[in-house]
């Protein structure tokens, strides 16, 4: 995910460790047929969603994606590995990304903050993601290294990138923070609010896109009023 080109403004992702059960599964023998794999990984998904992690075989993914249990086994070492996968996969897909352009000024920087928080909201919603999100706390106890490592790899990896934007606010003079990673799990807080829980229960629908937009842009607004200031009135998002 890149900031900008210069150095200064560059913010970047550590590269993802070969040890993990989320890093890719290196493939033995001749290359696997990607589409087969993208097809055994959604049919797993679904299930998984449907049926939950532990009364799901590696039979009936085999049987859902019309593929051998032998084949499944080709891809995916194990059922772990395979709900590691579809967990990445799917976080990947809908991960918030910086925009690809180099911040210059304040208005950039919020605009860049605000961004990432509406695709961290939208993902963070989506119901695809809550649902795993409940199969991976229930897992939490029977796989405590698959949870440690789903933590490094997601929402940890989301707050090193979150310190980084703000740590470019604040050496460009943008931003006064006290305390950096304090600032960005406060501000991660916020965006998350209590409509989290809620739908994590299933009592709340999906946000719509202007619900999320506005979510993020108050947010923001209790943000630069609390735990930092902008400085020379940088414009914050208004609320629509």
């Amino acid at each position: 995910m890149m900031v900008s080109r210069k150095k200064s403004n560059k913010i970047s992702e550590k590269p993802q460790d070969e040890g993990s059960v989320f890093s890719p599964l290196r493939s033995r023998g001749r290359p696997k047929d990607a589409a087969l794999r993208q097809r055994i990984l959604e049919r797993a998904r679904d299930l998984f969603l449907e049926h939950g992690y532990q009364t799901v075989s590696m039979d009936v993914i085999a049987a859902a994606a019309e593929v051998s249990n032998r084949t499944v086994y080709s891809h995916f070492e194990s059922k772990e590995r395979l709900l590691a996968a579809v967990l990445h996969h799917e976080g990947e897909r809908k991960r918030p990304k910086f925009p690809e352009v180099e911040i210059t000024t304040k208005d950039e920087f919020v605009a860049g903050l605000q961004l990432f928080g509406e695709g961290l909201v939208a993902l963070l919603t989506n119901p695809a993601i809550i649902g795993l999100g409940r199969i991976m706390i229930s897992e939490s106890g029977r796989h405590p290294e698959m949870s440690r490592q789903f933590y490094e790899w997601g929402p940890r990896k989301t707050e090193s990138l979150l310190i980084q934007l703000l740590e470019l606010g604040q050496n460009k003079g943008w931003v006064e923070l006290r305390d950096i990673p304090l600032a960005a799990a406060q501000l991660l807080a916020l965006w998350q609010g209590t409509w989290l829980l809620r739908q994590q229960l299933g009592l709340e629908k999906k946000l719509s896109t202007l619900k999320i937009k506005n979510h993020v842009a108050e947010s923001l607004h209790l943000f630069f009023g609390g735990a930092c200031v902008v400085k020379e009135h940088a414009k914050v998002p208004t609320i629509s």
